[in-house]
């Protein structure tokens, strides 16, 4: 019995949107027939309408894709002038370890001129300067190549370069008493001031040094 009810109930309810469905068709078909095709004016409102919204459409997407355009070269520029920056930075890293050691041998060179027993002041002082004129030509090596490869540089670069020449040509000068000299004490002194007084070598590989160091904080800044 309730078996009976229930399917009764379905099916009315089929029924029912069956019906409901036959009617939506029916409108449908009522509705193509009966509504009148667009005239040929309002066919041309539309096509100038549409054409209207597709004028601005393009104008819109031209408009985006030009300041896409703008975004994509500005970045390229300021990816390429950090590259460069970084480059320019890594180029002078060698000169100033190489200076930076330079200064430290002058250090030790001043030390081992004001040591008493002269056999060591010869030896160590010797030591010293075979390692100072390493450094140096290393330091103007790497001036030579980075002032020949950046042009815009170069008379910054030709100026360290001419100093680091005149550095290197001091060391190759510097000539050390013989341990029995008579004026021992006097050419030790006037070393001395050689490796550490005005424009000696000291003070001329601290200026390059000073020179590059302002060089790589202009391009972090920049």
């Amino acid at each position: 019995m309730v078996y009976e009810t229930v399917t009764g109930t379905v099916q009315e309810f089929i029924d029912y949107a069956l019906t409901i469905v036959s009617f939506m068709i029916i409108w449908y078909i009522i509705k193509f027939f009966w509504v009148a095709p667009p005239t040929k004016e309002e066919r041309k409102q539309a096509e100038e309408e549409w054409a209207e919204r597709g004028g601005h459409l393009r104008g819109w997407l031209k408009e985006k894709i030009t300041e896409k355009k703008k975004k994509d070269e500005e970045q390229e520029r300021v990816d390429k002038e950090s590259s460069e920056r970084e480059r320019r930075k890594n180029r002078v890293r060698v000169p100033r370890a190489s200076l930076t050691n330079a200064i430290e041998t002058l250090e030790k060179l001043e030390e081992a001129l004001l040591q008493p027993d002269r056999e060591k002041v010869l030896d160590e002082a010797q030591h010293h300067l075979t390692k100072l004129e390493t450094s140096l030509k290393t330091v103007l090596g790497s001036l030579q190549r980075i002032r020949r490869s950046e042009p815009e540089l170069f008379a910054f670069f030709d100026t360290l370069y001419r100093e680091a020449a005149t550095a290197l040509q001091k060391t190759k000068e510097f000539a050390l008493p013989l341990q029995n000299d008579a004026e021992w004490t006097k050419k030790i002194e006037e070393l001395r001031k050689y490796v550490t007084g005005d424009q000696g070598i000291k003070e001329i590989c601290a200026s390059i040094f000073h020179e590059l160091q302002k060089f790589v904080k202009e391009q972090e800044r920049k």
